[in-house]
């Protein structure tokens, strides 16, 4: 056997200074990928809360606006609040009032006590979320016509 042959084979391409450098760059870029997508699911997580509390408040203002005097009112909105954020937070209704109102053409006597108007509960909730450790509180305002029919004012 020719004893050329026994030699181990040179690697065309690569130089004796770059072995392991694969490894390097592998051990430097997963933990930057990882990262990178722990934020991604942060961010995710942080818009669905925001979400939630947005739904959350838009259902309680309706639910409120039906509603036939101020201190039922402010039970269903917190009730509803709360039913529709399940485990996610314990929300707090921070305000509930009645905003100027808008006017529109009709008779005289509807909603808002002024002739052609119309009455807009606003309500303010408030939730405390967590995610990943970091606490970070989201308010969002919702409003909702007054139900002409509903026989009061919140």
């Amino acid at each position: 056997m020719d004893p050329r042959r026994l030699r181990p084979r040179r690697r065309r391409g690569r130089g004796r200074g770059e072995a392991g450098v694969s490894t390097v760059e592998v051990v430097v870029l997963v933990p930057v990928l990882i990262a990178f997508i722990m934020i991604m699911v942060g961010f995710g997580i942080y818009a669905d809360d925001v979400s939630q509390v947005q739904g959350a408040a838009q259902d309680a203002a309706r639910i409120a606006s039906l509603q036939r005097s101020q201190d039922a009112a402010m039970s269903y909105a917190q009730g509803t609040a709360a039913a529709d954020m399940g485990d996610t937070c314990a929300p707090t209704v921070e305000r509930l009032q009645e905003v100027s109102t808008a006017a529109v053409g009709g008779p005289a006597g509807q909603a808002g006590g002024q002739p052609g108007t119309v009455a807009v509960l606003q309500i303010t909730l408030q939730c405390q979320v967590t995610v990943f450790g970091y606490a970070h509180a989201i308010t969002e305002t919702a409003y909702a016509p007054v139900d002409t029919y509903r026989g009061g004012t919140p």
